[in-house]
């Protein structure tokens, strides 16, 4: 495995922000392949699945709110903020960002 410097934009750094959050402090597993960690509409999450960070947790529908999960790769994004204790303190916790440089370990 190699290490890889991942730029996030402060957008997409808001949807894993909040979906670190919701699993942290509002799912009762706390695992980061949790089904329910973003709730918008396709437009919101286009960025964050073009960015292999995101992807429905069920069927999308156009126009309406849908749930996604996290891929492998923000999984790797959520665990490294973990590990740097970059983390929102609780369930209202809105304001904690992901710094716009995120080093994961990726395969080649």
């Amino acid at each position: 495995m190699k290490r890889k410097t991942i730029k996030i934009h402060s957008y997409v750094g808001s949807l894993i922000s909040e979906a670190m959050r919701r699993i942290l402090h509002l799912s009762e597993t706390k695992t980061l392949d949790y089904k329910f960690a973003g709730l918008g509409t396709p437009s919101q999450y286009k960025e964050g699945i073009r960015k292999g960070f995101f992807v429905p947790s069920f069927r999308e529908v156009p126009r309406v709110k849908n749930w996604y999960k996290l891929t492998p790769l923000g999984q790797k994004v959520v665990k490294q903020m973990i590990r740097k204790n970059r983390v929102p303190k609780n369930c209202h916790d809105l304001h904690n960002c992901v710094p716009f440089k995120v080093t994961v370990y990726v395969e080649e």
